[in-house]
């Protein structure tokens, strides 16, 4: 398995490097008493990140793709989050003494040099329900987490990063091992399928004539005052009769809208995907800035599935 794996990925790194990386990360982990983490990255040819992507549906239950010019980052959700619960807005700074705390234990075998190759860590919260409102200033409760498999594409190169969290009581060994009879698994699925793209049908969900009237409407609005800006979005169904190629899907947008984030949210056979031209988040001067995505739900089926 070592050497497929090494020829497949094109990595320069052997798994044996993983697997003693874990053994010093438990030790590390039954002398402080906590958790240790184990990052281990190295330099791969592959770069197919949309390929990664659709194939982290083979290994993880949750899968995240984020790129913008000349960055991309492939994610397969590591099992662990590193905080759970914490609320307002100082969470932001407890979430990062729990990142700080964790990389200053951390065992951590990288390319130096090479950018992208320190943990990145995602972080989820929960829309608020059906009839909730949120308190002024509060933020709901979030949960940071690591992705078990990370590929990083920059203009300097390509980085595989795996990610374990290990405890006093963990099996390191089993752990590594897990690993990368994960990674396997995610090299046997990387390629994109070669089929052809199936026959689509579209039609639109709102007639022509309502949706004129509603855009008609939504102007008479801005023009009395009521509104400065008004998103309409018109639903369109499309059915295709293979599978849905979410990584076809993808490449298109990043051909067709160069300038754009395009991002893509997986959870298991389902996929919230787009391409979109705002900021999504930002760091300046020690703060970060967030821009939330607004999705659509189907308006009949919605509201079961409203902050689930």
């Amino acid at each position: 398995m070592i050497t497929t794996l090494v020829q497949e990925t094109g990595t320069d790194f052997a798994p044996q490097q993983l697997l003693l990386a874990c053994e010093e990360g438990w030790r590390k982990a039954q002398q402080a008493l906590c958790p240790v983490l184990v990052s281990v990255s190295a330099p791969t040819a592959s770069t197919h990140l949309l390929a990664f992507f659709a194939a982290g549906a083979t290994v993880a239950s949750e899968r995240v793709y984020w790129g913008a010019t000349g960055w991309c980052a492939g994610f397969c959700r590591c099992r662990h989050g590193l905080a759970c619960g914490d609320r307002g807005r100082a969470a932001f700074s407890r979430r990062g003494d729990s990142l700080a705390g964790l990389d200053a234990r951390c065992c951590c075998g990288a390319t130096a040099g090479l950018c992208g190759c320190w943990p990145h860590g995602t972080e989820r919260f929960q829309f608020r329900g059906r009839g909730q409102a949120w308190a002024v200033g509060a933020v709901p409760g979030r949960l940071l987490q690591l992705p078990r498999f990370m590929l990083v594409r920059t203009p300097q190169g390509a980085l595989l990063t795996i990610n374990i969290l290990l405890h006093p009581d963990s099996a390191p060994q089993e752990e590594a091992r897990a690993a990368l009879y994960a990674l396997e698994r995610l090299v046997q699925a990387r390629r994109l399928s070669a089929n052809e793209q199936g026959l689509l049908t579209m039609h639109d969900v709102l007639p022509a004539a309502r949706w004129q009237a509603k855009v008609a409407t939504a102007v008479e609005a801005i023009r009395a005052g009521a509104f400065e800006k008004v998103m309409l979005a018109r639903g369109v169904q499309i059915t295709d009769v293979k599978a849905f190629d979410v990584a076809a899907t993808l490449a298109r947008l990043e051909a067709d809208y160069p300038g754009c984030f395009i991002f893509a949210l997986g959870r298991g056979h389902h996929c919230f995907l787009g391409a979109s031209p705002e900021r999504l988040v930002g760091l300046r001067n020690g703060r970060v800035a967030v821009t939330a995505l607004a999705g659509t739900f189907p308006r009949a089926q919605a509201q079961k599935k409203i902050g689930s």
